[in-house]
């Protein structure tokens, strides 16, 4: 995973994982990207220093098709 540093024009390495590889959807909000792949979901938080990956638990018998980050309710 890397970033875009305009300041520089250059893309800066964030994290490598092999649970990015080949990613299907990704989205972000608030620091964290939730990334649906063949491993399933995960979650990495860019803001965390160093950067930090989290893997959602999906029920048995249950695959991740689409990922989708909804406001919070108050």
């Amino acid at each position: 995973m890397s970033r875009y540093n305009p300041e520089d024009d250059v893309w800066e390495e964030i994290l490598v994982s092999q649970r990015l590889k080949g990613a299907e959807q990704m989205v972000a909000k608030r620091g964290r990207i939730c990334v649906v792949s063949a491993a399933g979901i995960s979650v990495v938080d860019v803001v965390a220093e160093p950067p930090r990956i989290s893997v959602v638990e999906l029920p048995e018998g249950f695959e991740a098709v689409a990922v989708h980050v909804l406001p919070r309710m108050p």
